[in-house]
């Protein structure tokens, strides 16, 4: 009838409409997270985009280089590769351990560095068993992981959190779309050499060092490090940024050093 054809163009249009708010509302969570962000959360955020994706890259060709360059069975070569990840069933562990002492940020930084010396002995075909390397490498990825997310949680401003994980999660699935394809170009261009992106690995774990420093180097009240007290409820980054108003933000080198002091000491409103 006519009377159901009115009804449904302007259900058609209602829910075009709605369609059309949504996609400006998640634009405008886009632009707010861009507006108040501190450079901290850019910079843990590349570090995720260069060594998560590193982490699943490695231990994706980490087969073809024991087998191809140490000799080893495809079986035992998939047997060793596994290592990788049953470390990571050490990784509840490990960040409670962190979240205990504190000094994630150090920990990140040592494990970064660990991880490069065994890839830099693989390279160099250092007289150390490939199993203990890949062993050690294994230790640290499990430690990166979760550590790496539980600081880049901390630079996210309180209201876009969701916004910010997604940027996350968009940054290792582009580091994923890169490095691969950069290591088969490298095994190919050196006639099958299985070994060469271990050096590959090195300089993408020495940039992840790098990064760690200057997060270090800005973090001047230590927030980074330090261990979170389960009472303080203020989170270290705000954002009142709307559509139309100016950013208001708090970051982790504007606080002042609360390192000793626990939720009592935390102003209600540092701003």
């Amino acid at each position: 009838t006519e009377y159901d054809a009115v009804a449904k163009k302007r259900y058609v249009a209602a829910t075009a409409a709605a369609e059309e708010a949504s996609a400006i509302d998640a634009l405008a969570g886009m632009r707010r997270l861009v507006e108040c962000a501190p450079a901290l959360y850019w910079l843990q955020l590349s570090y995720i985009c260069v060594v998560v994706s590193l982490i699943y890259t490695a231990a994706n060709f980490a087969p073809y280089f024991l087998h191809y360059d140490r000799g080893m069975s495809f079986t035992q070569a998939n047997n060793v590769t596994s290592l990788f990840y049953w470390f990571y069933l050490l990784s509840p562990v490990m960040g409670a351990w962190v979240d205990r002492v504190g000094h994630h940020l150090t920990v990140q930084l040592s494990a970064t560095a660990v991880g490069s010396t065994c890839f830099l002995l693989l390279y160099l075909d250092a007289p150390i068993s490939a199993i203990f390397l890949v062993s050690i490498t294994g230790i640290c990825f499990a430690l990166l992981e979760p550590i790496a997310y539980t600081l880049i949680a901390r630079t996210i401003p309180e209201n876009l959190v969701a916004t910010g994980f997604g940027m996350v999660q968009t940054s290792v699935n582009m580091g994923l779309c890169i490095a691969p394809p950069v290591v088969g170009i490298l095994i190919k261009g050196t006639g099958d050499d299985y070994n060469t992106p271990n050096i590959f690995y090195v300089a993408l774990l020495t940039v992840g060092s790098c990064i760690c420093v200057l997060l270090a180097a800005l973090d001047h009240s230590g927030h980074l490090n330090r261990v979170m007290e389960p009472a303080l409820s203020n989170h270290p980054v705000r954002c009142d940024a709307g559509n139309d108003t100016q950013p208001m933000l708090q970051t982790a080198p504007l606080l002042p050093d609360y390192a000793t002091s626990g939720a009592s000491s935390f102003p209600s409103d540092p701003l």
